[in-house]
């Protein structure tokens, strides 16, 4: 796989019992949306993602992956979700919801 060996690319995959149960990323790319390409904000931004088996849910088993990702991101890469020209690096949270969630919601 391509992306073992690239160092803004960061899959995983957590094994129990011998057995892939979930899978996650974190993508180092560059800040969205800024103007030029100052070094800067070059790597200034990440998506994480996981996935994990239903019938494993509920284990704590996405908390400990995402939880190893952030330590991976903040700890070796410093991202700030984005610059503003005022306030400089802000935090910031992007959320998301399946459309059969939120019917259920409805």
């Amino acid at each position: 796989m391509d992306s073992v060996a690239d160092p803004l690319d960061h899959p995983s995959i957590a094994l129990l019992s011998g057995r892939a149960v979930a899978t996650g990323s974190l993508e180092i790319c560059d800040g969205m949306g800024q103007l030029g390409h100052e070094p800067e904000f070059e790597g200034s931004e990440g998506l994480l993602g996981y996935l994990v088996d239903p019938a494993y849910a509920g284990r704590g088993i996405a908390t400990a992956i995402t939880t190893s990702l952030l330590d991976l991101a903040f700890g070796e890469h410093g991202l700030r979700d984005s610059f503003h020209a005022e306030l400089g690096w802000i935090d910031g949270y992007t959320y998301a919801m399946l459309a059969e969630e939120w019917t259920l919601t409805r």
